[in-house]
């Protein structure tokens, strides 16, 4: 494994993404919570490797591959204290972005999956939870499987870590909102849902009135 190591990194720094997919797969089943560096090798090939794939059956499997190292990165690192499970779906999310565009439930998933880690540490990244959002609202129209309800929830769940929001991140509030304003979800009915409990528990938020009344 210590040889499968050094032949992984030399065929890295030589780009040779052949041979270092073969050290990669030794050491994944062999020793893979030796170090994290098998997984983002991992990554640097199969992204390569979906680059220049050479039809789009060859490219979908090499996307799912990618898929499952950062799954893998998962099993092994997702307790890391600075680069765990939160930051390697915020990573995968990304690459999901790029390559899984078509697969719209897919890629609603990952995305979704990754948001979820970072709220469980307490933060959400702005651009990824608003290109969910949208992605969410586009597709209600096209997807029965994307309900009135299901928006409902997320806006309610994702709106309030917009509220403290810098001020070069406003437009991914904005697109939050114009998304959810310009829905077919957001009809009266809905919208009445959604205020209703929360105005008769706190009748003298004039935010939340505010809010109400210009959605």
């Amino acid at each position: 494994n210590i040889m499968a190591q050094n032949l992984f990194k030399d065929a890295m720094d030589n780009k040779d993404y052949d041979a270092a997919r073969v050290h990669f797969w030794q050491l994944a089943n062999s020793c893979p919570a030796a170090s994290v560096n098998t997984f983002t090798r991992g990554v640097t090939i199969y992204r390569n490797k979906a680059n220049r794939s050479r039809n789009v059956a060859e490219k979908r499997a090499y996307v799912d591959t990618l898929l499952s190292v950062y799954d893998m990165r998962i099993e092994y690192f997702g307790d890391n204290a600075d680069k765990g499970r939160d930051f390697i779906l915020d990573a995968k999310a990304r690459d999901m972005v790029k390559y899984c565009a078509a697969d719209r439930p897919r890629l609603r998933g990952g995305l979704k999956e990754a948001i979820d880690a970072s709220i469980e540490k307490g933060y959400i990244k702005y651009d990824l939870a608003s290109m969910y959002f949208k992605m969410l609202c586009d597709d209600y129209v096209t997807d029965d499987n994307v309900t009135s309800d299901m928006i409902l929830d997320e806006y309610e769940r994702l709106i309030p870590y917009f509220e403290q929001v810098a001020e070069n991140d406003v437009q991914y509030k904005e697109l939050v909102e114009s998304s959810f304003v310009n829905s077919p979800a957001a009809s009266c009915d809905n919208l009445e849902a959604l205020f209703k409990e929360k105005l008769a528990a706190d009748p003298e938020n004039v935010d939340l009135l505010a809010k109400a009344v210009s959605l």
